[in-house]
Parts: structure tokens; C-alpha cells; sequence
């Protein structure tokens, strides 16, 4: 995988609705934390 293809979405992380990122951690990890804030999810997203 090239750097171009790895940066664009980790640069559009902060800018996404909260519920795309609940999306992307759904396909990612098989439970969602009990808490959480939206630079928890970004960070472990990335």
C-alpha cells in the first residue's frame, strides 16, 4: 500500500461524522468500549 493511500483517510478521521466512525470501529473491532470520546476512537481508528 502506498503512503498516499494510507494518509487520505487517516487526514479525514477528524473530519468524519461520529457516526461513520462507529461504522469504521464496527468493521475494525468486535465491541465498542464503555467509554470512549471521539480522540479515543480517531486514535485507535488510525
Amino acid at each position: 500500500m502506498t503512503l498516499p493511500r494510507i494518509a487520505a483517510p487517516l487526514a479525514a478521521l477528524p473530519h468524519m461524522p461520529l457516526d461513520r466512525l462507529w461504522t469504521l470501529w464496527d468493521q475494525h473491532f468486535a465491541c465498542r468500549p464503555q467509554r470512549v470520546n471521539r480522540r479515543y476512537l480517531e486514535t485507535r481508528l488510525a
